[in-house]
């Protein structure tokens, strides 16, 4: 492989970032064509063959076994991914992008695990529902086909010609820019080889999203104050606040209102995570991870802004790493985790920035105490402009690395933060499974406990294991908080438990819990008020507590869950935008003349009044009405939708893709009023 890699594949990511787009498809087609010529030809061969073992594996999102050699009419596109790795999920939107812009490119993924826990079917599922990935996907739990490929990086595209021979094979983040374009002229290229043929795999594993009211939740955040707990509900996008004291659901932050008592606050996001609030402000701070910002939302007025960040990129892979500009003009790279701390009177943003393995912050002046200082000053007097974001830990390499200087340390996947009592922050560094320890004084950054504590390189130290320091071994963590008297409570996701720390010993053991337990946990927090301890159960979808005296005990600990209250009409993620309406409001029908592809994401969107709504289509029900909320009088609409669809042609079954934008004139704009519905058939 390493032969093939260096001749053959190298070349043609160089090819591909050298050259301009006019000159481009002249040099990947003189590329495409050296191929039959390639001194080492039948090696190519032979090694494109071992893809056919792919066969032997278990296959999800399919009824059946997929065999590479049944695709000869086609360029096949095989993602090599975990469902842990920051880069793969980057990677995501851009295939998602070449499936919907190239419908007759067949798209595949092989998860090829990294930790234990990830070689679990149920756990490779819940990823896929989690991150909406509907295209057939081969478990190679035991990295058979990675190995035998010689695969060295997640995530690795391979490029499949109608010949079955590899033609491309693009290697992390950055590269994977490159393989639309080689898509693109590739199909051009083999056009007299591909056919038009849509093939459709009947998905045995059903994509549907829990029908709860939590899905995924991953981090907490507790205001003793007020008695409020705050949820990141990931999965449905929002964030929702409890109220300790009356038992209910407060706040809702969301782009739909789906619990009639809340106080409802419009906001679209997409994966919040960490989350802050500050009591003096009534201000909660929100890690929008995939929109790659931090929103500020304020509860009393019902405000809310992007604090900082620049939203989505074009491109992949290419951050800025060191930063200092204004909030808005500054870049960030999934944001996971955010914690809030007072300095000099003034208030600042700690960011867990997954996507660059760094520690950032923002420093957020408050104006009415700060006025006479004209900077922050940090550690090692690096002086910071009021309201700029700025990286001050790690050095963008994804390692184990420790330091006294911050800059010069690497992290792993940074998911977690909190502070004790002695100016230090712990960092739950979920790829190397560690809990590290910075220095808020200085910003030295130290080991603490599990991991290798010899080889930064090795973020392969991970284990289920009770122990001292570097004894102790830990599985992806994802979440530490700080509890009183010198502990730290631990999330260690993927060895679905609990773990306490003594911070003063650094003796790590595991909380032990009645079955059936936890599954995945990616977030914890400590509600004094209540002598709780919260914690977001993501695979389990919902919310779990315990009492922190029970923690000290020598006994299995019994595990309650929050209830939701069930009477304030709530609504699952998919079917939010259609239920539970009032009569008098105004909503558009859709129905078609055809089936739905149920294995499909067949989704709508619709601009009213220049505020854009979103959602799926529920594939069994004849009439789709989309309800039109907070809208008197309708001045523009416009209606998108993306949907498959299966059609009967020479005793086959084809399936087909319908992208459609219908704009309303004057005249439907008037019916719309006038009779509070609009209908529309396809």
């Amino acid at each position: 492989m390493e032969t093939l890699r260096f001749e053959l594949f190298q070349t043609l990511t160089s090819i591909i970032s050298s050259y301009t787009e006019t000159e481009l498809e002249t040099k990947v087609f003189d590329y495409l064509q050296s191929l039959d010529n390639y001194h080492d030809y039948e090696l190519l061969k032979n090694h494109s063959k071992k893809l056919q073992n792919l066969k032997e594996l278990e296959w999800l999102n399919s009824s059946q076994q997929i065999d590479i050699t049944d695709f000869n009419d086609k360029i096949v596109l095989i993602d090599f991914w975990t469902y842990c790795c920051i880069n793969c999920l980057h990677v995501l939107p851009l295939l998602k992008r070449i499936q919907s812009e190239f419908p007759t490119v067949l798209s595949l993924g092989c998860h090829s695990s990294k930790f234990s826990n990830e070689k679990s079917k149920c756990n490779i599922l819940s990823a896929l529902k989690r991150h909406l990935i509907s295209n057939p996907v081969a478990c190679d739990s035991n990295l058979e086909i990675w190995n035998d490929l010689g695969i060295i990086c997640w995530p690795t595209i391979l490029v499949l010609n109608p010949d079955g021979l590899i033609i491309g094979e693009f290697i992390g983040e950055v590269n994977c820019n490159y393989l639309r374009d080689f898509i693109k002229i590739s199909l051009k290229f083999y056009d007299k080889k591909l056919s038009s043929r849509i093939i459709s795999f009947d998905q045995k594993n059903k994509f549907n999203m829990p029908d709860k009211n939590l899905s995924y939740p991953t981090k907490l955040a507790f205001n003793s104050d007020e008695n409020l707990l705050f949820i990141s509900d990931s999965g449905n996008n929002r964030v929702l606040g409890f109220d300790m004291t009356q038992k209910e659901l407060k706040f809702e932050i969301s782009s739909h209102k789906c619990f009639e008592k809340s106080t409802f606050i419009e906001c679209c996001m997409n994966w919040p995570q960490g989350i802050a609030y500050d009591n003096q402000l009534k201000t909660l701070f929100i890690a929008d991870t995939f929109n790659n910002v931090i929103r500020l939302v304020k509860l009393d007025t019902k405000e809310t802004k992007i604090l900082c960040g620049t939203g989505t990129k074009n491109s992949i892979g290419m951050y800025d790493l060191k930063g200092g500009k204004k909030g808005l003009d500054q870049e960030i790279s999934s944001p996971w985790d955010l914690k809030l701390m007072d300095k000099e009177n003034s208030k600042i943003l700690l960011i867990a920035c997954v996507g660059t393995h760094q520690i950032w912050l923002y420093s957020y002046q408050n104006r009415s105490i700060d006025s006479q200082f004209q900077h922050l000053i940090w550690w090692k007097n690096l002086n910071i402009e009021w309201g700029s974001l700025i990286c001050v830990a790690g050095n963008g390499k994804e390692r184990n690395k420790n330091n006294a200087y911050p800059l010069q340390a690497s992290f792993a996947q940074p998911s977690g933060l909190c502070f004790d009592d002695c100016y230090n922050c712990y960092i739950a560094d979920a790829e190397s499974s560690t809990i590290r320890i910075m220095n808020l004084r200085d910003g030295s950054v130290k080991g603490f406990v599990g991991g290798d504590n010899l080889d930064p390189d090795n973020l392969f130290a991970y284990g289920n294991q009770d122990g001292k320091g570097f004894e102790a071994k830990l599985q992806h963590p994802m979440d530490v908080c700080f509890l009183k008297n010198n502990y730290l409570i631990v999330a260690d996701a993927y060895n679905n438990c609990l773990r306490l720390i003594d911070t003063k010993t650094k003796y790590c053991k595991k909380i032990f819990i009645q079955s059936p337990g936890l599954n995945e946990p990616n977030g914890v927090c400590i509600d004094e008020n209540n002598n709780l301890l919260w914690i977001a159960d993501s695979n389990n979808h919902s919310i779990s507590f315990l009492r922190i005296d029970d923690i000290f005990e020598e006994k299995e600990i019994f595990l309650s869950r929050l209830e939701i209250d069930q009477s304030k009409d709530t609504v699952d993620s998919v079917r939010k935008a259609v239920l539970n309406k009032s009569n008098d409001q105004k909503f558009i029908a859709i129905s078609f003349s055809f089936n739905l592809n149920e294995s499909a994401e067949n989704f709508w969107t619709i601009k009213v009044n220049e505020r854009s709504i979103k959602g799926l289509f529920v594939n069994n029900e004849l009439v789709h009405k989309i309800f039109l909320e907070n809208c008197d009088t309708i001045v523009s609409l416009e209606l998108q939708i993306n949907v498959a669809y299966c059609q009967m042609m020479e005793n086959n079954s084809v399936c087909r893709l319908l992208n459609k934008k219908l704009v309303l004139n004057e005249n439907d704009l008037i019916y719309l009023n006038q009779n509070g519905h609009f209908n529309i058939n396809f």
